[in-house]
């Protein structure tokens, strides 16, 4: 060290900041392209030791804030990795919905209650009742007849019968308490007290101390003369004659009015059925006894073959004669064979989309159209009703029809078409308010309808 260096050193100088040491930076060499070299072990080691200098030859500072800078970066976030997280969180939110909707979709149910209306529908057909059975169709049974009469009085009835007034009358006694008779000529006045004037019928002599019995009526017409038991004065005879002859009454004035009894036409006719049916409740059970128990039915033709009756209508009279002769003829036939055809032929006759629920066996009529008594056949006119309801195959029951409807409009649909007369419809879950599309989830219930007893 030389004498200058050493005064250098030891001049006073003004004291500035001390600033920390500047950071050699190699000049920026211009690049050339060179071929690769292959470095030994040996300079990768010089390196490592070279670039270990310039970090600790760093302010402690500056160290720290590089390494937080190269902490921050280094696990940067990849864009890519946000990309995938939202198509992962998309994923599985589509997902969820599906689930949801398919959960929701085979949940989703529609009941639909119909009940059903009620038509009435009925078979007709002729039937061949004969002896012996050679054909298919034909019912055995028996083909036979008989005749009754009968002559019986009728009394005509008061009722509508027009009043008539009349004079009311009953028998009197006359006393004479005197010692002498007393003659008394027909239409003698007898006065009530209630002044009700009453004559006798026949002229009469009242023996002294004696009575006569007599008839006598109401001077006047209607029910003013209907009295009850009373006394009676004679005005004819003088007071004190009065005294000695009076009358009296021990049974009720009657016959202040009479009822003229009308024959109408509704009393013959009336009269006419009555007999009628008397006479063929006879014939049957004459009929009946003729045949076996095996035939479980039987119907009776019958006509009236002669009549006498002896008043016209409009004639006045308490009572009449009517004389009737009747001819039946009874079928009687195997029951069970006619109602089995009739019941085919009942359902031949079922439209379409309906179904019987009743049918009225019990009400089966069998009318006897013509008859053959000598080869015992009777050809008979059959009917049977039954009554119907819609069924499950109605053209306006299928489930096509029916989906993506509202309630009220699947209602009227059918209450209009008259297949019901009220539906019932319920949604499941509680916020649907159409019929599902899917014809699985629809139910369609069919209530009978409720018949009175």
């Amino acid at each position: 060290m030389t004498p200058t260096a050493k005064k250098k050193s030891t001049s006073k100088k003004k004291p500035t900041a001390k600033q920390p040491p500047k950071k050699k930076v190699a000049p920026r060499k211009k690049a050339v392209a060179k071929k690769p070299v292959k470095k030994t072990k040996a300079a990768k080691d010089a390196e490592i030791l070279e670039v270990l200098e310039e970090i600790y030859q760093e302010p402690e500072e500056e160290q720290k804030n590089k390494r937080t800078k190269k902490q921050k970066n280094k696990a940067p976030v990849s864009p890519s990795m946000k990309m995938y997280r939202r198509i992962a969180i998309g994923f599985i939110a589509v997902t969820l919905f599906l689930l949801a909707t398919v959960i929701i979709l085979s949940t989703i149910r529609a009941t639909v209650t119909v009940y059903s209306s009620v038509t009435t529908m009925n078979t007709e057909f002729i039937a061949d009742v004969v002896a012996e059975t050679e054909m298919e169709g034909e019912i055995p049974g028996r083909v036979i007849d008989t005749t009754i009469d009968e002559t019986r009085e009728f009394v005509v009835d008061e009722e509508g019968a027009s009043a008539v007034p009349t004079k009311a009358g009953g028998m009197v006694t006359i006393y004479n308490t005197s010692n002498r008779s007393q003659p008394l000529v027909a239409t003698t006045r007898l006065m009530s007290p209630d002044g009700i004037l009453f004559r006798i019928d026949k002229g009469v002599t009242v023996p002294a101390q004696g009575t006569v019995e007599t008839m006598a009526h109401a001077d006047e017409e209607g029910q003013g003369g209907e009295i009850e038991p009373t006394t009676f004065s004679i005005p004819g005879l003088n007071s004190t004659r009065q005294k000695e002859v009076h009358a009296e009454s021990f049974e009720p004035m009657t016959g202040g009015v009479e009822y003229h009894k009308i024959v109408t036409e509704e009393d013959l006719q009336a009269a006419r059925d009555q007999l009628n049916m008397d006479l063929l409740a006879v014939a049957q059970e004459d009929l009946r006894t003729e045949v076996p128990d095996t035939y479980t039915g039987e119907t009776f033709f019958e006509e009236v073959i002669g009549e006498v009756v002896s008043v016209s209508a409009g004639d006045e009279a308490d009572s009449y004669t009517i004389s009737m002769s009747i001819h039946v003829v009874g079928v009687f036939y195997d029951q069970a064979p006619l109602l089995t055809i009739a019941e085919a032929k009942l359902y031949e006759g079922l439209e379409k989309g309906y179904q019987l629920f009743i049918v009225d066996r019990e009400g089966m009529t069998v009318e006897v159209e013509r008859y053959d008594l000598e080869h015992e056949i009777a050809n008979v006119r059959v009917t049977l009703e039954g009554l119907t309801m819609v069924s499950p195959t109605n053209a306006l029951l299928d489930k096509t029809n029916l989906v993506g409807l509202p309630a009220q409009d699947l209602k009227d649909m059918l209450i209009d078409a008259g297949v019901a007369v009220g539906v019932d419809v319920e949604f499941f879950p509680f916020w649907i308010r159409k019929v599902p599309k899917l014809r699985d989830h629809v139910e369609i219930k069919i209530e009978e309808p409720e018949m009175a007893q």
